[in-house]
């Protein structure tokens, strides 16, 4: 078993000395510091409920078309002129060195 040692062996306990209260601190008698608010938790965010149709309305039934619908036709291109100079580009005529001319 545990030896409890009498109570004339048991060590004292050790000495402390009284702990130096600090001096209070110094509030302005003019600024007064609001009160503590209590704990307000957020609100709850609101989540709209799921749309669901009544039941009792059906999805609307539509007729097959009887003819095969024909496939989208590619759209022509907006500017269909081809890329270089526009208008036509001609040649400076001055620019031109002359054909039937001997040098």
């Amino acid at each position: 078993p545990n030896y409890n040692p009498p109570r004339h062996e048991k060590p004292m306990p050790k000495y402390q000395p009284p702990h130096e209260k600090l001096p209070p601190v110094y509030k302005s008698p003019y600024v007064k510091t609001p009160p503590p608010q209590a704990y307000h938790p957020p609100p709850p965010i609101y989540h709209h409920p799921p749309f669901h149709p009544p039941p009792h309305v059906k999805p609307p039934v539509y007729e097959t078309p009887l003819a095969k619908v024909p496939q989208m036709k590619k759209p022509t291109r907006y500017n269909t002129r081809p890329f270089g100079h526009y208008p036509p580009y001609k040649k400076n005529p001055i620019m031109t060195p002359l054909k039937n001319v001997a040098y």
